[in-house]
């Protein structure tokens, strides 16, 4: 189970008019050689167990998956992101990659008619660096966040 939906990518991040099922497979990939493997095994086994599956809210671990503030061990008020909005972060930096689409101020979109111009590479691999750079900073804010949770217990 992935700790997000597809349709949670355009709800965190952009608008994407990329297929379901290319959505899914990106999602399945982040969540196994990311997320998993940045969060660890026991933490990443917690949240699976908080997170209702019908419609993948949680519990104990709702401020780290949406977002929260929080007072960093010196004492100054820190912002964190969320998982949920970091993952979409991740799969939309993919989906740039690995589909025909063009971003446009309205999100990504298909670009189909006659006068449509398809995105050079280098703009494709420069979209989904910026995003994919995104996505990194907003997870070591989430595992900043998870340390001195731990620590503080």
């Amino acid at each position: 189970m992935e700790l997000i939906r597809t349709e949670d990518i355009s709800n965190y991040c952009r608008q994407t008019t990329a297929n379901e099922s290319l959505k899914a497979k990106i999602l399945a990939d982040v969540d196994s050689f990311i997320v998993r493997k940045n969060l660890g095994a026991k933490l990443y086994t917690e949240l699976v167990a908080d997170c209702d599956s019908n419609d993948y809210s949680y519990t104990k671990y709702a401020p780290f998956m949406e977002g929260t503030n929080y007072n960093d061990e010196c004492g100054n008020l820190m912002y964190m992101n969320g998982l949920k909005k970091c993952i979409a972060y991740y799969c939309y930096s993919r989906i740039c990659r690995e589909s025909v689409l063009e971003s446009t101020k309205y999100g990504m979109v298909q670009k189909s008619g006659d006068y449509s111009v398809a995105p050079s590479k280098a703009q494709i691999d420069a979209l989904s660096d910026s995003y994919k750079g995104m996505a990194d900073e907003m997870l070591k804010e989430c595992i900043s966040y998870a340390l001195l949770c731990k620590k503080n217990g």
